[in-house]
């Protein structure tokens, strides 16, 4: 199964929760978060069982920055995607297409048209499940066809719910303090 993850929202340590193993010395000071207790576990059990993992982040880091940071930090994840990777890309998308259809578009005045700037984020294109801390995130995979489960920091459980919901392939899970109808 092809599963995508928020790095900050699941994966990096908030408040007072502590980490499982001690961080890396070089890890910690490359960027900006401890991985939350358990992480490391959870990704390799979810690897050794053939899921493919992909990380999505809002950071301003170059995703094989944090690619490596990963690897140094004991998560064994396949791809790394950063708002800005995504937006290239969409761009670049965007510019072949206008290339292609440039002179239609002179006919028929559209030539004014320019490169899309937002992106939709977060890029759940070709995954089948997601793992996020923000329940928009989630209602949105879900109206595309892709299963979620809500990640809160305050469930104490959230690496069994989650192995659970690999294991059966279920929709919309609610973990933590987050209520959903």
């Amino acid at each position: 199964m092809k599963i995508a993850l928020d790095l900050e929202g699941v994966l990096l340590r908030k408040g007072e929760e502590t980490s499982d193993n001690a961080q890396p010395a070089l890890t910690h000071r490359s960027f900006r978060g401890e991985v939350r207790q358990e992480a490391r576990a959870l990704l390799r059990d979810l690897a050794r069982a053939g899921h493919s993992l992909t990380l999505y982040s809002t950071a301003a880091e170059h995703p094989a920055k944090l690619w490596l940071w990963c690897r140094l930090s004991g998560l064994p994840v396949e791809r790394v995607i950063t708002v800005e990777q995504e937006k290239r890309r969409l761009q670049q998308k965007a510019q072949k297409k206008q290339k292609r259809f440039s002179k239609e578009l002179k006919t028929l005045g559209l030539d004014h048209f320019g490169v899309p700037t937002q992106v939709e984020w977060p890029p759940f294109e070709g995954q089948e499940m997601v793992f996020d801390d923000d329940p928009n995130h989630v209602l949105q995979a879900w109206r595309t066809g892709i299963k979620g489960l809500i990640v809160t920091e305050g469930d104490s459980n959230w690496t069994a719910r989650i192995r659970e919901a690999t294991l059966e392939g279920h929709g919309i899970e609610v973990v933590g303090e987050v209520q959903m109808a």
